[in-house]
């Protein structure tokens, strides 16, 4: 089975705590030429990464995604 972005992205989101990215667009997805466990797909660049804490996020009224990351791939309910 080869890595894809999306199986990158839910590996974050079954962590615990739960990490999001926050920052996905093609400049922070790498893909190596050689591999040996068939993931020739990695996401980086994490400095705008956050954990979601289900006991603190559901009372505030902070989005993960407030102001955070690149304005041109963010979803339009999000800008």
């Amino acid at each position: 089975m080869y890595g894809t972005i999306l199986e990158s992205v839910q590996y974050l989101h079954e962590l615990n705590p739960q990490t999001i990215h926050r920052d996905l667009k093609p400049e922070n997805i790498l893909i190596a030429k050689n591999v040996r466990n068939g993931r020739f797909v990695k996401l980086c660049d994490f400095g705008f990464a956050t954990v979601h804490d289900k006991r603190v996020h559901y009372r505030t009224t902070q989005k993960h995604t407030a102001d955070v990351g690149d304005v041109k791939y963010m979803a339009p309910e999000i800008s």
